[in-house]
């Protein structure tokens, strides 16, 4: 197996639960195709949370074998900020990446996620951001929603005046996004992940979806 091309960027803050915590991040070290896994705490978290990343950052960091680097924050400067940090981190390390995918700390994500949208980008060259579907889930009952985007990135910008373009955690980006200096807004009247999209399309960036659920999004 050759060096790991995908760089996963979470945030994790005080109210974040580690039970579900441990999900997500058990979910991207199963993956089919290993990732690295980049953590900030956005601010104070609970002592079990942070011992629990502070546990997992001190195993044998392999470029052939999933790795979580951590990095503790005790003011809260919100999500943006924290994914710009996250990003940040990710272009001066010395690991050679080529994608750079997100992920909350409450969503898990299906083995596979990481290995298709790594191969859609391999083949669909011109493509810059690609999502995914999702299954919503609740944690309070049994309920469970699938939810597919369209594919192409035509009705994606289309349909962005209406409505959002992608499942947020389930995108994954190009680095080059980021080394063109591309970052998530820090000063909008909107979510930052919806004015990011309107940024990217306003730049002329190509969008993109799996049309198949590969996380589950929970929703409550």
């Amino acid at each position: 197996m050759g060096d790991i091309n995908t760089a996963v960027i979470m945030s994790v803050y005080i109210n974040d639960a580690l039970c579900q915590i441990k999900e997500a991040v058990n979910s991207l070290n199963q993956q089919t195709l290993p990732c690295h896994l980049y953590v900030v705490a956005d601010g104070p978290v609970c002592d079990d949370v942070h011992n629990y990343f502070l546990s997992q950052a001190t195993n044998k960091h392999d470029n052939n074998a999933f790795t979580l680097y951590y990095f503790p924050r005790m003011d809260n400067r919100g999500l943006a900020h924290s994914l710009n940090e996250l990003i940040s981190y990710v272009l001066i390390s010395k690991n050679y990446y080529s994608y750079v995918a997100r992920m909350d700390a409450d969503d898990i994500c299906f083995p596979n996620r990481i290995q298709k949208q790594t191969q859609y980008l391999n083949v669909h060259k011109k493509v810059d951001v690609l999502g995914t579907g999702c299954q919503e889930f609740s944690s309070s009952n049994k309920h469970v929603f699938t939810k597919i985007l369209p594919e192409h990135d035509a009705i994606l910008k289309r349909d962005l005046i209406k409505k959002c373009p992608f499942v947020h955690p389930s995108v994954i980006f190009r680095i080059s996004v980021f080394r063109d200096g591309m970052r998530y807004p820090t000063d909008t009247r909107f979510t930052e992940d919806y004015a990011f999209w309107v940024l990217l399309a306003v730049r002329g960036y190509v969008f993109g979806n799996i049309e198949e659920a590969l996380i589950k999004f929970r929703f409550e």
